[in-house]
């Protein structure tokens, strides 16, 4: 029981320095290794999310205090997103979770690549240094854009629902693909995000008495520790853009790889 909950500290300190930088809130890490370590799924996912909202809520209020949070932008995303939380949850007992992980392994799979190539890409862009600059880039997005990130948002919600990873692998991605919005802005954002999203869903689940505390406050209290260290990476822009984008893509492929070891090899997720 205590080597448990000292892994689950270690966890929770990587999840949070990594997840803080490139908008993920952990939870790509949180739910295979609870999995992994034998918990039931219903407190993978509680967990989990009670983690990725603890880390996504502090990674976000930090960045908030250097003026790096767009609260608008974050809002109109967890707008879209609540409402497919809620549907995953009717729709977690009809679907085909095989299916399901397959299609969400390739998605992962090909926004990582997108983001790889992007990254690799100059673009002849003004350079965005302030919350007020990323409002004035949306409001210069095309509809067709914003119909398709409304969409994915919707799906994030589901995927946040349905694994209990908090939905940043989708927000991420969105922001730097269809915003071209540097990862400096872009995570904290995605974090704000997250942490409603999250914390929506942690409601429902402690609602239906599926939240053991004492593992999910320990992983929390892990994620304050790498949270801390996370976000003063990155505003003090110890890590350079790039590098920030390729950690990102390296963490998109790695949640792909582990969909498809979970499907094709052993379980590591553990719904079915």
């Amino acid at each position: 029981m205590v080597l448990d909950l000292l892994i689950l500290a270690v966890i929770g300190i990587v999840g949070g320095f990594v997840g803080s930088m490139v908008g993920l809130a952990g939870g790509f890490l949180f739910v295979p290794a609870l999995s992994f370590m034998g918990y039931p799924p219903y407190m993978v996912a509680s967990t989990s999310l009670f983690a990725a909202c603890t880390n996504a809520s502090t990674s976000s209020y930090a960045y908030a205090k250097k003026k790096l949070l767009t609260y608008s932008l974050a809002l109109r995303l967890t707008i879209f997103a609540v409402p497919g939380a809620l549907i995953g949850a009717y729709i977690a007992d009809s679907i085909s979770m095989n299916d399901f992980k397959l299609v969400f392994a390739i998605v992962t799979l090909a926004v990582a690549g997108i983001t790889i190539i992007r990254s690799r890409l100059k673009q002849n862009l003004d350079p965005i240094e302030s919350v007020e600059a990323v409002k004035h880039v949306l409001k210069n997005v095309r509809s067709h854009k914003l119909i398709i990130v409304y969409a994915a948002c919707f799906f994030a919600g589901i995927v946040s629902s349905l694994f209990g990873i908090g939905g940043g692998v989708i927000f991420m991605p969105l922001l730097l693909a269809m915003f071209v919005i540097p990862v400096r802005f872009s995570t904290p954002v995605s974090l704000l995000a997250v942490a409603i999203l999250a914390g929506s869903g942690l409601i429902i689940h402690t609602a239906l008495a599926n939240t053991d505390f004492l593992p999910a406050i320990i992983l929390a209290g892990g994620t304050l520790l790498g949270t801390r260290m996370g976000t003063k990476t990155v505003i003090g822009k110890k890590i350079k853009e790039k590098n920030l984008k390729s950690v990102l893509a390296i963490m998109l492929f790695g949640v792909s790889a582990v969909f498809f070891i979970d499907l094709y090899f052993f379980p590591l997720i553990g719904f079915r």
